[in-house]
Parts: C-alpha cells; sequence; structure tokens
C-alpha cells in the first residue's frame, strides 16, 4: 500500500484528476494508503514551491481560467 500510495501522490501532483481516488480510499477505509497519497502529493507540491516559487502556482490557475471547459464549471 506504500507503493501505490507514493505512486498515486506522485501522480495527483502532475494531474489533479486523479484525487478522485481520494475519495475511493476514504470510502474504503484505506487510511495508510490515503495517509501516504496525501504526504507524497504535500511533498511533491511543496517541492515545486521551493523550486519555482510562488508566481509558477499564480501563472498555472490564470492559464486554467482560459480554458472553457475548465472556466464554465466555476
Amino acid at each position: 500500500q506504500i507503493l501505490a500510495g507514493t505512486l498515486l501522490g506522485f501522480l495527483v501532483s502532475i494531474k489533479l484528476f486523479y484525487g478522485i481516488f481520494f475519495v475511493l480510499f476514504m470510502v474504503r477505509k484505506q487510511w495508510s494508503l490515503l495517509a501516504t497519497m496525501l504526504m507524497t502529493f504535500v511533498i511533491c507540491a511543496s517541492s515545486v514551491l521551493w523550486v519555482f516559487g510562488k508566481d509558477a502556482y499564480k501563472v498555472y490557475i490564470a492559464n486554467l481560467h482560459k480554458i472553457y471547459w475548465y472556466s464554465a464549471n466555476w
């Protein structure tokens, strides 16, 4: 479960769509898998924030609003 959580946490840090597994693991009460996934995600997101700074996140969010299917849902 640790390997699966690590890989899924890495995938969520790349593509947020994989975050749906968060709900699945909560329903199944797979707490160690969920905790590993969350810790990996936080470590990856923090390292990106540390390397590129918070301006990279601002640009990412600004670009998401330019995508029609994304901005239409907000």
